[in-house]
């Protein structure tokens, strides 16, 4: 990909360096009252929380254009110029134990307090009002308070403080060891030293103990570091410290560093002393500028580490106030990526890495790269490719991926397989990564040696795939099987990526294999633990570390010794980078069954069941549903037929806080007999979070299984990204209306060019399911051989479905979730 000529070089460019071309993307663009800083939560849902000046928080979904309420402490908050709430900072355990933290300057001293909040424990999306203050310090001026929190990869909260105001630092404040203005902190909100000091400081601080200074501090001289941040890879400080009438700087900042104010200004000695200016007795700037074309406020930023290639990776982003000029430092060379008429406040992450610009007129915008070689990425979180041994047992692995682009013009894919040390897969034969293209609306189905080459097998691989598309309208699954097709199942695929999740289901008569995949450009540490039914761990916590771009692969059974897992277990984990979990069951050479891991921050009071088919000595079903909250409940499940009719009894039971129900017992509902019975289940709680997965499959367990996500949202706009019909494979759709009023739906099948094949519009009244096959929908292509193509199902209301896929003669089976349409 050919970069393009962006921007103006204001230093030495490097001929070697390749200009960037950014554009602002609008996240938001009203209902923000003076935003100055954005963040994420790190807990895999997505969202985005901007910090307002006048003392409120707001939190975005993805996706949404509007944000919502998330904190409002604008009755404790002092706010106007340099004043007001300045900063927020998630825990590194947010997702388990909900603390978060914020800077503010408080009513009616201009003080500044850092306090600890909770999110609520009713709704995600709203915090808890309580405040728990950590530090309050005096700010003798009304200007110069600092105001950048954030945690830092060894898990201390970090504090920017200025130097207390005025102009050139009157009190010296930032030079004063026995001063906290004008430094960064460091302090430990995990192990307060008591009751009424409830934070301590790290015995590493360079004036811990003993040794004359405040305990807190990390660094000093510093003017008024508004805006740091920590590089995702190296865990580097990068301040942007803002200088006074001349010079503005960028700073690596170091345990016990001393960054030269008042003495300098950047490089600049300012005859302030109190110390000479000897340039050895401090760290000078990594980078630094000077007050010209209207540039007067450095904005520090981050140090790019996304997966969309929207900037050059390990390259730092900052702006300045005044001018609205967004700048790259690149390996030591300075370009202007973009200048704007915005006054920016802050810069910020998402999940991914990607970065954000705040303004404070009122907006906050995304950067994007129009030119960037990745638009949109697809983790296939499981790739083993083997030829088996050859025994009585087919214990061969195949992969296959099914990719659709329903973009409106011709994408470029590269794959890349990766092992599990987060090296790419070579040797001879293997071509990896592997390039692509794919027409507008085109479909590819494909097998891991038809994309990297006959070799891949004979390197027997355990890894995973990571996808790339210069065009965001793509989505996919994959299936998994063996030679001779006697084991066959699969999932949907996407961007998505979880920090907090379960694997709900564990098989107790053969296996169960966890696969974590690490597509962040640093390592992840996953921490497990195996759960009982009454919610008591009963195994670990267990530590595993996934390389960059690695994958943590482990059979329950070896990652808990000893502890026989059950059926009634489930495995939570959580993770300090996203990551993307699966898990994959069975037997050898009989049957196996996949799931995605599900996001233990999510989950709902309600969930379906979209398949649920007992009887007829054909079928068994069994369902797993997870407490997700520490609170006990009660369960309802509901057996409804086709016709939106109740079938058999209504059950209830009790569900011990972070507790797991297994149901198998097949007259669970009712005695089915020699008949087969088929319908959907609703499952609704008395209040907790739910999450879990349906299993379905023979009733000896010997030939065939598959398993889906219990279904928590509806959706209405769905993409099955492979479909085959002919004498030896089948496929089944269920649509489900859970709703109370009818629901219209439009289902649209396409052949691999994207081409129609045929269309139909099902009504389903409330409560109704329909489950057929392809040929029952589609009538015309019974007796025809279909073996790739696609098909949608657009609806006027929320619905929950699945696709089947087997042979006709069921030695293999596997449902697939639906993939939303991007």
């Amino acid at each position: 990909m050919v970069f393009c000529v962006a921007g103006l070089a204001t230093g030495r460019r490097d001929t070697a360096l390749a200009a960037v071309t950014i554009q602002l993307e609008p996240v938001v663009t009203a209902g923000l009252d003076r935003p100055l800083y954005v963040t994420h939560a790190h807990d895999g849902s997505n969202r985005l929380f901007i910090v307002e000046q006048p003392g409120r928080i707001k939190v975005l979904q993805p996706g949404a254009t509007s944000a919502a309420t998330f904190l409002d402490i604008t009755s404790l908050v002092l706010s106007g110029g340099e004043r007001g709430l300045l900063g927020l900072a998630f825990h590194p355990q947010f997702p388990t134990n909900g603390r978060f933290f914020v800077d503010y300057t408080r009513r009616p001293d201009g003080a500044t307090v850092v306090a600890e909040y909770g999110v609520s424990s009713s709704d995600p999306n709203v915090a808890d009002p309580r405040e728990t203050v950590l530090l309050t310090i005096p700010q003798p001026f009304e200007n110069h308070n600092g105001g950048m929190i954030a945690f830092g990869p060894d898990g201390f909260l970090y504090i920017g403080m200025g130097d207390g105001g005025s102009a050139n630092d009157p009190g010296n404040r930032a030079q004063n060891i026995d001063e906290l203005l004008g430094k960064i902190l460091r302090i430990d909100v995990d192990r307060p030293e008591s009751s009424s000091k409830r934070y301590s400081s790290p015995p590493d601080n360079p004036f811990s103990g003993s040794i004359p200074g405040r305990d807190e501090i990390f660094a000093l001289g510093l003017r008024n570091p508004w805006r740091f941040s920590f590089d995702r890879s190296t865990g580097q400080i990068y301040a942007g410290d803002v200088g006074q009438n001349a010079i503005e700087e960028i700073d690596i900042i170091a345990r016990g560093g001393n960054y030269g104010w008042r003495v300098f200004e950047g490089s600049r000695c300012t005859n302030q002393g109190p110390a000479p200016c000897n340039p050895g007795s401090f760290i000078s700037p990594l980078f630094e500028y000077p007050h010209t074309a209207g540039r007067c406020s450095v904005i520090g930023g981050y140090v790019y580490r996304g997966s969309k290639s929207t900037l050059p990776a390990g390259s730092y982003v900052f702006g300045d106030y005044c001018s609205g000029e967004i700048f790259l430092l690149d390996r030591g060379v300075q370009s202007v990526l973009l200048a704007t008429s915005l006054a920016i406040t802050s810069f910020g992450e998402d999940e991914a890495g990607e970065i954000y610009v705040a303004a404070l007129g009122g907006s906050v915008w995304r950067i994007v790269n129009p030119n960037s070689p990745s638009a949109a990425s697809l983790y296939y979180p499981r790739l083993v490719s083997t030829g088996g041994s050859g025994g009585a047992l087919d214990d061969s692995e195949h992969t296959g991926i099914a990719i659709v682009n329903l973009d409106t013009s011709e994408t470029t894919l590269r794959a890349t397989a990766f092992d599990r040390t987060g090296a790419v897969i070579s040797g001879s034969g293997i071509r990896n990564p592997a390039v692509m293209s794919l027409r507008a609306g085109q479909q590819l189905p494909i097998m891991d040696s038809e994309i990297f080459g006959v070799g891949l097998s004979a390197a027997k691989p355990v890894g995973w795939v990571l996808v790339e598309s210069t065009l965001s309208k793509i989505t996919g699954l994959f299936l998994m099987f063996n030679a001779s097709l006697s084991v066959m199942d699969g999932a949907d695929v996407s961007s998505n990526t979880l920090t907090s999740f379960l694997l709900p289901d564990v098989e107790d008569t053969g296996f169960t294999q966890i696969h974590v995949a690490n597509p962040n450009g640093d390592p992840a540490e996953i921490t497990f633990e195996l759960v009982g039914s009454d919610g008591s761990t009963r195994a670990g916590p267990q530590l595993r570390t996934a390389n960059t771009n690695g994958c943590v692969v482990a059979l329950v059974s070896d990652l808990f010794p000893g502890a026989n897992p059950r059926a009634s277990d489930y495995v939570k984990a959580t993770a300090n980078r996203p990551v993307v979990p699966f898990e994959y069951m069975g037997k050898t050479g009989q049957y196996a069954r996949g799931l995605n891991g599900q996001d233990a921050a999510a989950g709902a009071s309600t969930l379906y069941a979209p398949q649920y088919a007992v009887g007829g000595n054909l079928i068994r079903t069994s369902l797993s549903v997870v407490n997700l909250d520490d609170a006990p409940g009660t369960v309802t499940f509901e057996l409804v037929g086709d016709d939106g009719r109740n079938i058999g009894n209504v059950r209830q039971l009790s569900l011990a806080g972070k507790g797991k129900l297994h149901i198998t017992d097949p007259k669970f509902f009712l005695d089915p007999g020699g008949s087969l019975i088929d319908g959907y289940v609703r499952i609704t709680s008395s209040g907790p979070r739910l999450a879990g997965s349906v299993a379905f499959g023979d009733p000896g367990e010997s030939t065939f299984s598959a398993a889906l996500p219990l279904v928590s949202t509806l959706l209405n706009d769905l993409v099955y990204s492979q479909f085959a019909s002919d004498d030896t494979y089948f496929t089944g759709l269920a649509i489900l209306n859970p709703g109370e009023t009818p629901v219209r739906a439009t289902l649209e099948l396409k052949d691999r060019t994207g081409a129609p094949i045929a269309s139909k519009v099902e009504n389903l009244a409330a409560r109704q399911r329909k489950s057929q096959l392809l040929t029952e929908y589609f009538p015309a292509i019974a007796g025809e051989k279909r073996t790739g193509g696609y098909f949608t199902v657009s609806a006027d209301g929320g619905i929950a479905s699945f696709a089947a896929f087997g042979t006709r003669t069921l030695s293999v089976l596997c449902a697939i979730p639906p993939q939303r349409r991007p």
